[in-house]
């Protein structure tokens, strides 16, 4: 009777140690698969802020480049205007200004300078200053404009 005692508590002896070992080895395959699962979600998560960055950057290029263009047409009308001849008398000036204008504060002034001379400035209070300006006698006219 006393083998058949040791051996009952050899064989539970024996699961329990099953029981044990395969319990650490399910928590370390558990933990090995929540690691990649994290490291997975992480670069993902850095893949998708590298690409909203890039849309962000592409987006705000073809804004700005946008209003270059804007600018640039702009300037290219009173270009043409004024080598075609085309006499810009004040008021006609004042009202070309309010258009050509933006929201955005990025155009500061605009000088009508035909043969160099700024005889016209819009707005005028604060680039009143500039008219008579030579642009091809000072290096400085620029900044003053």
């Amino acid at each position: 009777m006393c083998l058949s005692k040791e051996l009952a508590e050899m064989k539970e002896h024996k699961l329990y140690r099953k029981i044990r070992s395969r319990t650490v080895l399910v928590f370390f395959v558990c933990l090995i698969g929540i690691g990649g699962a994290a490291y997975h979600i992480c670069q993902l998560s850095a893949q998708t802020q590298k690409e909203q960055a890039r849309y962000t950057a592409r987006a705000a290029s073809r804004r700005i480049e946008a209003q270059i263009n804007k600018y640039l047409v702009v300037a290219d009308i009173l270009k043409k205007l004024v080598e075609d001849g085309y006499e810009i008398g004040p008021d006609e000036f004042q009202n070309m200004s309010k258009f050509m204008m933006d929201d955005g504060g990025v155009i500061e002034g605009i000088e009508y300078a035909p043969d160099g001379i700024v005889e016209e400035v819009y707005p005028e209070g604060t680039n009143r200053a500039a008219i008579g300006l030579n642009f091809f006698e000072r290096e400085e006219g620029e900044e003053v404009a």
